[in-house]
């Protein structure tokens, strides 16, 4: 009998505020932490998680763009 592969996705939505590096980080890693415990192999993000969208006039900003790497 050939055993199936199975790949579990999970897709957080989560509710980021834009340019909280620290909040939005912890809103991902509990995510994380959610997902592996369902099982999941691989997650997904909205994009710009990490520094919230849209972070618009905020990347004038040079401590905002030394920040995020941008």
């Amino acid at each position: 009998m050939k055993t199936k592969n199975i790949l579990r996705l999970a897709m957080a939505q989560i509710n980021t505020c834009v340019g909280d590096f620290p909040g939005n980080t912890r809103k991902i890693i509990s995510a994380i932490d959610q997902a592996r415990k369902a099982g999941c192999d691989i997650i997904t993000f909205p994009e710009l998680s990490i520094c919230g969208y849209p972070p618009e006039d905020l990347l004038k900003i040079a401590l905002f763009r030394k920040i995020s790497g941008a």
